[in-house]
């Protein structure tokens, strides 16, 4: 999956000026880097911490809850843009950050679940999807060969395996 990232977003009149502030919706983001937002919302909150070295961040909110009008997003300013972009940029994830994004205790739990839902089992103690998520571009994996000799793999989920596993999850809180 190509991501189409637009780190300039300020110059494109996309942003808002609100109390003297220029700022950006994650709505925008989303769209124009081609993410769904609720995986920039929770990538957001995932580095909650981080984006609001730069300033306090809130969650806005319009429209009626539980309709399809309703929305939430966050403002970003410039820097808060900066390290979202670079954070999609690194678009390949560990199963501890996924699990950590889902709440989940470890990547051992998540991987567990995944096991459990039919979309991976575990040959050679590593983790491999089935036939039928196996070509989807979901993972990448690298070989590593060890001082010892010994191979080991890698596997990190990919932008759009991200997407996948987090829509299985968010499906069953819904």
């Amino acid at each position: 999956m190509s991501i189409n990232l637009q780190p300039d977003l300020f110059n494109q009149k996309l942003v808002e000026e609100k109390n003297g502030e220029l700022l950006v919706s994650s709505l925008v983001i989303a769209e124009n880097v081609g993410y769904e937002h609720q995986s920039v919302i929770r990538l957001i909150n995932s580095y909650k911490k981080e984006f609001e070295q730069f300033r306090p961040i809130d969650l806005k909110s319009s429209g009626i809850n539980g309709t399809s009008n309703y929305k939430t997003w966050y403002e970003l300013d410039e820097n808060q843009v900066t390290f979202l972009l670079q954070l999609m940029k690194n678009n390949e994830y560990t199963a501890t950050e996924l699990a950590k994004e889902l709440g989940f205790k470890s990547a051992t739990v998540l991987n567990q679940k995944l096991s459990d839902k039919g979309i991976q089992y575990k040959v050679n103690n590593s983790w491999v999807f089935y036939s039928k998520y196996a070509d989807m571009g979901y993972t990448s994996i690298k070989q590593h060969i060890l001082e010892n000799g010994k191979e080991i793999y890698d596997r990190k989920f990919t932008q759009t395996g991200r997407d996948f596993i987090l829509k299985i999850f968010e499906s069953e809180n819904n």
